[in-house]
């Protein structure tokens, strides 16, 4: 069980970290050439990072990115592991979760209507693929040709896109 000063600790940690990370992420490019007057101290740089999501049993911080490359980072914000998914057809990472249910991280990628389903060291386990329908068939949610997938969320096994 966590103690109530630990998960203020943790949550604190990453809301720094979902703020910095996405401050750098929705840059549009490096501050040196850029006349934006934000002075920001980052845990790590990442371009175009798209989502992020916390895993407690690792303590570790997984951060999914525009062009098809996953992170993990340490509470210190140091990237310990950096992975490529660009030869992937679709590789529109939009979102990240973890999910201590089944001990998965899952990535939320908006072309294809998929859900990445990784290990914490992210090696592919398989891919879901996002129905719109309903048990009867018909259809619930009409897909958006130019946009998919924007985000991701975890509860209990249930996920949320």
């Amino acid at each position: 069980m966590i103690s109530k000063h630990k998960e203020f600790r943790i949550r604190s940690l990453v809301f720094s970290a979902i703020c910095c990370v996405f401050l750098i992420g929705c840059s549009s490019g490096s501050s040196e050439n850029s006349s934006h007057p934000l002075t920001y101290g980052a845990i790590a740089h990442i371009e175009e990072a798209s989502g992020i999501g916390y895993c407690a049993e690792n303590d570790a911080l997984y951060v999914a990115a525009d062009d098809g490359t996953l992170y993990r980072l340490d509470k210190d914000g140091t990237i310990v592991q950096k992975k490529n998914f660009k030869s992937m057809k679709n590789h529109d990472f939009e979102g990240i979760a973890y999910d201590a249910k089944n001990d998965d991280i899952l990535v939320a990628i908006e072309g294809s209507d998929n859900v990445l389903v990784l290990t914490r060291d992210l090696n592919v386990k398989n891919t879901i693929n996002v129905d719109r329908r309903d048990d009867n068939g018909r259809l619930i949610l009409e897909k958006d040709p130019e946009n998919g997938l924007e985000g991701i969320a975890v509860d209990n096994g249930d996920i949320y896109l």
